[in-house]
């Protein structure tokens, strides 16, 4: 069977779907709608959707085929008048299979802890949508044990293990030495012990005093600054009085759309379910955010034309790519991720990463279909890359699917926690402060000398400008001793 192209659109009484069929007969198509399950069938193409919400069938549903476009348009009716159906673009999330109920989504087998080494977090399974869980993003250590049966963990939400057993150039990919073998404590810690050998202070300080393409880079504006305006204006437009904003909001999404090119990569990603317990759901949440930072630094840096070092660029900036590395709070990665963006990257300047901060938190306030559009970017770029493509298995395709059917509470979340974020120069243990106050010391002092002797040499300019009127002066006399006062006091006053 294959799956057709297709697309969905809805207003406040309908939902549309359009579907791209060649030669149909119409005597052969077969809908089927059932609540939120929506199928067609025509040989040889079949399609499936679990719709966000229900439909029903109650003879105000429409079917039309265009021969010209070589589309079918189906109207099927909402069973709740004026309800609205979130996440319509997100089409691998509607070709997947219908979710059990969230209490019955856990893993076949788990771990057991002592009662006594449990937390509030670890016990509280359940995500209903409520506020229960608002310590998500709060600062807290997690252990990292090695257990026997599992092995070393790593990959989307620590899922994936043994992948470099049959792989001999992963020294290319990662930085990790015997990533299979290597528990995650140690990771961290060779990945800061690296780090800290790696930072040039001299490649610092270029970039901070000398080069001219960071004020350029500075002053680009991404085309997804101007979207967020758009919609806060529209906001503005619509809601009126602050009570209403929770709920009027809501309803407004900014005008965040795929290319034909993007739906169908959406629709050629695999139709996988995640069953996440909350400590694998944090992480895959943390991860996102590690990604969509690197892609702003990388869109900043190539003023979003993507070059042939974007992968290598995406690849050692990023932690949890180069180092399979995994986090426990929205601090911790993206303080990792400023870390290295003062280190490896070709631009290393402090004002850079605060600007690629404020692009982060415009992408996660644009919500999930611009995440999914900045994922999906990064995988078509690594994909490219003959070097890098296995941090797609690893990494970027389960992001792209898992991604688009995130929390939309939860992604606000982040971007609040972002926006509260302040990166301070000590934070990223580099010693930045001490280095940029020496050399603006040395600067100072430079210029104060300079100052000094060029000083100097005008005095000694002037002293040999008197000393020469002098000397004429004395020729001047010597040459005619014969001359009155008077014709001298004359020739003074004329000088």
């Amino acid at each position: 069977m294959l799956t057709p192209e297709f697309e969905l659109s809805q207003d406040n009484q309908f939902i549309t779907i359009t579907i791209k069929v060649r030669h149909a007969k119409i005597s052969e198509i077969e809908l089927y709608i059932d609540g939120p399950d929506f199928r067609f069938y025509m040989k040889p193409y079949y399609l499936r959707l679990c719709l966000p919400g229900d439909l029903v069938e109650d003879g105000r549903e429409t079917a039309s085929y265009d021969i010209d476009r070589a589309t079918l348009v189906v109207r099927a009716p909402k069973a709740n008048e004026g309800q609205w159906f979130d996440g319509l673009d997100m089409l691998t999330t509607l070709m997947a299979p219908r979710r059990r109920r969230q209490h019955d989504a856990r893993p076949a087998i788990e771990e057991i802890q002592e009662r006594s080494e449990q937390t509030e977090d670890d016990t509280e399974q359940v995500d209903d949508g409520s506020d229960a869980d608002d310590d998500f993003f709060i600062e807290q250590e997690i252990r990292r044990e090695l257990s026997p049966l599992t092995g070393v963990k790593y990959g989307f939400a620590n899922r994936l293990s043994g992948f470099f057993t049959h792989c001999e150039d992963y020294t290319e990919i990662v930085d990790v030495p015997d990533p299979d073998h290597m528990p995650a404590a140690e990771r961290r810690s060779l990945r800061l012990a690296d780090e800290k050998k790696k930072f040039n202070p001299e490649h610092y300080l270029y970039d901070l005093f000398e080069n001219e393409d960071i004020e350029r880079l500075l002053a680009y504006q991404p085309p997804y600054r101007q979207l967020l305006t758009q919609h806060e204006f529209q906001v503005c437009q619509e809601v009126s009085g602050d009570a209403a904003v929770s709920v009027t909001e809501s309803r407004i999404h900014p005008s965040v759309t795929f290319s034909d090119e993007e739906k169908d990569a959406l629709r050629r990603l695999p139709n996988r379910k995640y069953l996440l317990d909350k400590r694998e759901e944090r992480t895959a949440y943390l991860c996102l955010v590690d990604l969509i930072f690197c892609y702003a630094y990388n869109h900043r840096i190539t003023e979003g034309d993507n070059s042939v070092e974007s992968p290598w660029t995406v690849g050692k900036l990023s932690p949890t790519l180069c180092w399979l590395d995994s986090f426990s709070s929205v601090s911790d990665v993206l303080t990792a991720c400023c870390r290295r963006s003062l280190i490896y990257p070709l631009y290393c300047h402090f004002d850079l990463t605060q600007s690629v901060l404020t692009d982060l938190h415009t992408i996660f306030r644009l919500g999930c279909c611009q995440l999914v559009k900045c994922v999906l970017e990064l995988r078509h770029m690594i994909a490219r890359d003959e070097t890098r493509r296995m941090l797609n298995d690893l990494y970027v395709t389960d992001v792209c699917v898992w991604a688009q059917a995130a929390s939309r509470r939860k992604i606000k979340k982040i971007a609040d926690r972002i926006h509260q974020f302040r990166l301070q120069r000590d934070d990223v243990d580099l010693d930045l402060e001490e280095l940029e106050t020496t050399v603006r010391q040395a600067l100072a002092e430079g210029g104060s000398n300079d100052d000094s002797t060029e000083d100097n040499d005008n005095t000694e300019d002037t002293d040999s400008d008197d000393s020469s009127s002098d000397d004429e002066t004395d020729d001047s006399d010597e040459e005619d001793p014969d001359r009155t006062t008077d014709d001298k006091s004359e020739c003074d006053h004329n000088r």
